[in-house]
C-alpha cells in the first residue's frame, strides 16, 4: 500500500472535480489588483520563442516574420514583447535598437 506524505489526508486535498472558475474567484477575491501586473499568456509564450529561437542562431528580423509570431500577436503586443527586460537582455539592446531603425 502506497504511503501517503506526512500531513496530507484525503480530507486536506481538494476534491478531483474542483471547479476551475471557483477557484479563480477566490484568487481574484484575495488580490483584487493583480490583474494589473499580469501578462498576456501569448506574449510569454513569443517572449520565450524569441529568446529561445535568437540563441539558436536566427536573426531577430527573421523570427518576427514567422507565421508562429505573425497570427498570434498583433505589432502593438510585438513591440511590447520587445521592450521587456528580459527580452532586451536576452537579445541585446542593439539587435532591438537596429531592428527599430
Amino acid at each position: 500500500m502506497a504511503r501517503r506524505p506526512k500531513g496530507l489526508t484525503r480530507a486536506s486535498r481538494p476534491p478531483v472535480s474542483y471547479n476551475r472558475s471557483v477557484a479563480r474567484a477566490l484568487e481574484i477575491l484575495r488580490s483584487p489588483f493583480s490583474f494589473l501586473f499580469q501578462r498576456s499568456q501569448k506574449e510569454e509564450l513569443i517572449a520565450e520563442y524569441l529568446i529561445r529561437e535568437h540563441h539558436h542562431g536566427r536573426a531577430l528580423r527573421d523570427i518576427l516574420e514567422d507565421a508562429h509570431v505573425k497570427n498570434n500577436l498583433s505589432r502593438e503586443q510585438v513591440d511590447r514583447v520587445l521592450e521587456r527586460p528580459e527580452v532586451v537582455h536576452a537579445l541585446g539592446s542593439d539587435v532591438i535598437a537596429e531592428l527599430r531603425s
